[in-house]
C-alpha cells in the first residue's frame, strides 16, 4: 500500500498537482518549482518519492514526450535538445536512452534538411546572402557548421541547376 501524503501538507500536493495537471514534469523541475512557492526541502523530497512510487513523476517519460514535442513542433538538434533536458535535471543516462531512440527513427540531418528548404523558401535577396542567412539559422537551431554550409549548398543548386536555370 503506498503512503498517504500528511493532511499538514495539502498546500504542498495541491500545488504539485496543479503544476502536474499543465503538462509532464521530470523531478527537478518540479522540485524547482516547488522551492520556488516556498514548501520545505524535506517535505518536498518526500512528496516527490510518493509521486515516483505512484508513477505520476518519471524522468524517462518526461523525456520521451520533451523529445517528441520538440522534433514536432520546435525542431533542433539533437545536442540542443539534450542541454535542454540537462537544464531541467534530466540524468545522462535518460537523456542518451531517449535521444538514440529518436535519432534512429528522425535522423537528424534529415530534420535540419527539411528546416532548411521550409526556411530556404521563406528568404529573400541575393544567392549568397541567402545561404549565409540559412548557415546562422541553422547554426541557432544546434547544428553543426559542416552540416548547414553542406544543406545551405545543396538548398542554392536545387535553385541554380548545373544547366543555368529552372526547367
Amino acid at each position: 500500500m503506498k503512503p498517504p501524503v500528511p493532511a499538514r501538507d495539502a498546500a504542498l500536493e495541491r500545488d504539485a498537482l496543479r503544476l502536474l495537471k499543465v503538462r509532464e514534469r521530470c523531478r527537478k523541475e518540479l522540485e524547482r518549482r516547488l522551492k520556488q512557492k516556498g514548501h520545505a526541502n524535506e517535505r518536498i523530497e518526500d512528496l516527490l518519492n510518493i509521486y515516483e512510487a505512484r508513477g505520476w513523476i518519471n524522468d524517462e517519460r518526461f523525456a520521451t514526450f520533451f523529445v517528441r514535442d520538440r522534433i514536432r513542433l520546435r525542431p533542433k538538434s539533437y545536442r540542443m535538445i539534450d542541454r535542454e533536458l540537462s537544464a531541467r535535471g534530466v540524468a545522462l543516462e535518460i537523456r542518451q536512452r531517449v535521444l538514440s531512440e529518436f535519432q534512429a527513427e528522425f535522423p537528424e540531418e534529415e530534420m535540419a534538411r527539411s528546416q532548411a528548404l521550409r526556411r530556404w523558401r521563406s528568404l529573400s535577396g541575393d544567392l549568397k546572402s541567402r545561404r549565409v542567412s540559412l548557415i546562422r539559422w541553422l547554426r541557432t537551431k544546434g547544428y553543426p557548421l559542416s552540416l548547414a554550409r553542406r544543406l545551405a549548398g545543396e538548398m542554392a543548386e536545387v535553385e541554380t541547376p548545373a544547366d543555368g536555370g529552372f526547367d
